[in-house]
C-alpha cells in the first residue's frame, strides 16, 4: 500500500513596524498578530476557532485553538512557519531582534508540546524589516479526522515612547493591538469555520486607561470582557480586529515608583505640627495612599522639612494635595491650593545655596487611587533636564481648599524623583 505525503507550509503573521523620531525610552516594533497560514491544500480545514486574548499592560496574551479536518483518506506531513518582522530600533537606530518582544509561544498537537526551531534573515527588504522566523513540524494521519491545534503567546503590542530634555516626564504614547483574520483562508476554502472570541480588556479600565479605538468585530461587552460567536466566519472578507488604548496614568505611576528616593535616603521629616499621633509624618514617605499626614487646624501654614542624608538628585517634587483614603476624607479635609517649596543645594563652586517657587494648585476632582495609578491625583514640579542635587527640602502650606467638615489638612504622600532609579 502507497501512503500520499503532502508536504504543507503554515506561516503566522506578526509583522513589526517602524517609527522614526527622536529621544525614545521604551517601545516595541510589533504591529500585527494573527490567524495560521495554510499554503497549498484543500485537504485541511479549520471547523472550529477558539480565540482568546487578554491585555495586560504592554503585553497582550493570546491563545488559540483550532480544530483541524482531514477530508481525505491521507496522511498529511505539515511544516509551518511562524515569521515575526523586526524593523530598526528607534532607541538603537539600527535592525536587531529583542527577546523580551516575545514573552513565550508555545505550539501544541492535541495538548503535546511541539518542539520548535528558529532563525534570524539577515536580508533586509525595502520596508526595512527583517524576519524572525520560528519553524514547527508535525503529521495529521489519514486516521485522525480532527486534530487540536494550540497556539499560546504573549508579546509587546506596538508603540514607542519618548523623552524630552524640556520635562523630566517622558511621552507615553498609545498601544496598539492588531490581529489579522486573512491567513486563514487558506485552511481549507475558508469559509464556514465555527469562531468563538474572548478578549478581555478588563485590566486597561483598572488601571485608569483608556480604549481609544476598537474596530473590525461586532462584539459583545459586559464589564470590559469582549465577545463575539458566529458558526459561518469568511476569513477571506474578514476585517482586523484593531485595539488602540492608553495607559497614561499607569507608565506615570510606575515611572515615578522607579525614578523616586527611597525613603531610607532621608536623615530626618520635621513637621510643624500633627493632629493625632496616627497621623504621623512617616506617612507621608510608606507608599500608602490610604493615609496621611494631618497639621492641626490652628497651624495656619503647615511646614514639612526633608533633610537627605546625602544629596539626593530631584527633578520633581510629587505630592497629594489632600487625604486619599477615600472621597469622603477627600473632600471633608482641606486640599491644597497654594504651595511654597524651598530647596537647598551646593552649588558648583561649592557655596550653600536655595532658591524658592510658589506654585497655584487646581483643585483635583477626587478618583479612587492605588500603586499603580497614583499619578492621576498628584501634582508635581518639574525642572526638566535641570538636575538638583538636594540636601533639604521645606515645603509650606499657603492656602487651601476648605474641607466641608474639618478645618485641617492633609497630605498622603511625597515622592522625590530624579534620573537615577531608586535602587541608587
Amino acid at each position: 500500500m502507497i501512503t500520499k505525503k503532502n508536504i504543507t507550509i503554515l506561516s503566522f503573521l506578526l509583522p513589526l513596524f517602524l517609527l522614526a523620531n527622536g529621544g525614545p525610552i521604551d517601545e516595541s516594533t510589533i504591529k500585527t498578530v494573527g490567524d495560521l497560514k495554510f499554503i497549498n491544500t484543500a485537504s485541511i480545514s479549520i471547523i472550529n476557532e477558539d480565540l482568546a486574548i487578554k491585555i495586560e499592560g504592554d503585553y497582550a496574551e493570546v491563545k488559540v485553538i483550532y480544530t483541524l479536518k482531514n477530508h481525505y483518506n491521507i496522511d498529511e506531513h505539515i511544516f509551518y512557519a511562524f515569521p515575526i518582522d523586526f524593523g530598526f530600533s528607534n532607541i538603537e537606530e539600527e535592525p536587531g531582534w529583542k527577546e523580551e518582544y516575545v514573552n513565550f509561544i508555545t505550539f501544541k498537537k492535541n495538548g503535546e508540546v511541539l518542539q520548535k526551531e528558529s532563525q534570524i534573515d539577515l536580508q533586509t527588504n525595502e520596508g526595512r524589516t527583517r524576519k524572525h522566523w520560528y519553524f514547527v513540524k508535525f503529521d495529521i494521519g489519514k486516521n485522525e479526522k480532527e486534530v487540536m491545534l494550540e497556539v499560546h503567546y504573549k508579546f509587546k503590542v506596538g508603540f514607542v515612547d519618548f523623552a524630552y530634555s524640556k520635562s523630566f516626564y517622558p511621552v507615553f504614547n498609545e498601544r496598539t493591538f492588531v490581529y489579522d483574520f486573512s491567513p486563514a483562508q487558506y485552511w481549507g476554502n475558508g469559509k464556514g469555520t465555527r469562531l468563538n472570541i474572548s478578549f478581555d480588556i478588563s485590566s486597561i479600565k483598572q488601571l485608569h486607561g483608556k480604549v481609544l479605538k476598537m474596530n473590525g468585530i461586532d462584539f459583545k461587552e459586559e464589564n470590559g470582557l469582549y465577545t463575539f460567536q458566529t458558526t459561518d466566519f469568511d476569513f477571506k472578507e474578514a476585517p482586523n480586529l484593531e485595539v488602540e488604548y492608553e495607559l497614561k496614568t499607569h507608565k506615570a505611576s510606575a515611572y515615578l515608583l522607579k525614578k523616586s528616593a527611597k525613603k531610607e535616603r532621608i536623615k530626618k521629616i520635621v513637621a510643624s505640627s500633627r493632629l493625632e499621633k496616627k497621623y504621623t509624618k512617616d506617612n507621608l514617605v510608606d507608599l500608602n495612599f490610604s493615609n496621611c499626614w494631618c497639621a492641626k487646624p490652628k497651624d495656619k501654614n503647615p511646614t514639612l522639612t526633608f533633610t537627605f542624608k546625602d544629596s539626593v538628585e530631584v527633578s520633581s517634587i510629587v505630592f497629594t494635595p489632600g487625604y486619599l483614603k477615600s472621597k469622603e476624607t477627600y473632600y471633608n479635609n482641606n486640599r491644597l491650593k497654594k504651595v511654597a517649596i524651598t530647596q537647598y543645594y551646593a552649588s558648583y563652586e561649592g557655596s550653600n545655596k536655595e532658591f524658592t517657587y510658589q506654585l497655584d494648585l487646581e483643585d483635583i476632582p477626587y478618583q479612587e487611587v492605588d500603586i499603580n495609578t497614583f499619578y492621576d491625583m498628584v501634582k508635581h514640579t518639574d525642572s526638566g533636564d535641570m538636575i538638583k542635587y538636594t540636601s533639604k527640602i521645606e515645603f509650606k502650606v499657603l492656602e487651601t481648599y476648605k474641607g466641608k467638615k474639618y478645618n485641617d489638612t492633609c497630605i498622603s504622600e511625597i515622592l522625590f524623583a530624579g534620573y537615577k532609579p531608586r535602587t541608587d
